[in-house]
């Protein structure tokens, strides 16, 4: 899989057999997830490419790109199907909600809902100075908005139009990932991470110390572990506390992959390593 410029994201299809990417060349590309092979022609638009995500059938395409639109595509013949309405700032995160009914585009300042099928606009929400992308819950009903003062701004986008449920403690925030549905942890800019629930938006649970401030964070499709990524360049993995258990345990340090560096391996750590 390669393309003429940088990769801004991957996705896999519903079914993992597809592959696409989104690139600084101005176009989009959908791979074969066993053999690494083109399954379309590229799909070309007028500018960087900065996210793409399947529809929940897999049929469909959506794009975010450079030039504050985002695009729907036919996966199987390579054509697009509808332009959205321009947003505010580039479109740098898009998802199917609602089944795949709906599509949720966003720009640092602002969002849209979108119908599918016609393609109209049915929502938009104002969130300006966003130090980032907006983060999706897993079943795309709730979207929490990290805004250049660190605060953590969550919204409910189950209805057409969208809700303001309120911020995620009082702590600056410069990363967000979901663990479940109800359940989202926010790192500090001093690396502190905490439990949310988005219900009632309290704390739950104790605090986790990241050894550096955190940059970036994610976590696995059952919510069960959480990746951290710290200025220092180490991704932590960490195993989500349930149960009656009270403590964050890191499982696994791992080493960024960055200026000429691989990530090489012992027993329980992985490191990089200077080649």
């Amino acid at each position: 899989m390669r393309h003429g410029a940088s990769v801004w994201s991957a996705a896999f299809s519903p079914d993992g057999t597809l592959v696409v990417t989104a690139s600084a060349d101005k176009t989009a590309r959908v791979w074969d997830a066993g053999t690494g092979q083109p399954v379309t022609a590229p799909l070309t638009h007028p500018a960087d490419v900065l996210s793409a995500a399947f529809s929940p059938d897999g049929f469909r395409l959506v794009t975010g790109c450079d030039d504050k639109r985002a695009r729907t595509w036919n996966v199987r013949t390579g054509a697009v199907i509808a332009t959205s309405e321009p947003h505010q700032q580039r479109v740098n995160a898009v998802r199917f909600i609602h089944n795949g009914v709906r599509i949720l585009s966003s720009s640092t300042e602002d969002s849209m809902i979108w119908d599918a099928q016609n393609h109209n606009t049915v929502g938009h929400l104002d969130h300006p100075a966003a130090i980032g992308p907006p983060v999706f819950s897993p079943d795309g009903r709730k979207l929490v908005v990290t805004l250049a003062t660190g605060a953590a701004s969550v919204w409910d986008v189950v209805k057409p139009e969208p809700e303001w449920r309120g911020y995620l403690g009082a702590d600056p925030v410069a990363a967000v990932a979901f663990s479940s549905g109800d359940l989202v942890v926010t790192f500090s800019v001093e690396g502190t991470a905490q439990f949310f629930n988005l219900r009632t938006l309290k704390r739950v649970g104790l605090t986790m110390h990241n050894p550096s401030p955190v940059w970036w964070a994610a976590a696995s499709v059952q919510g069960s572990r959480i990746l951290s990524l710290g200025v220092d360049g180490i991704v932590w993995v960490w195993d989500v506390p349930v149960g009656s258990r009270d403590d964050w345990q890191p499982l696994v340090e791992m080493a960024s992959v960055l200026g000429g560096r691989e990530v090489g391996s012992v027993p329980g750590v992985l490191r990089g390593a200077d080649r």
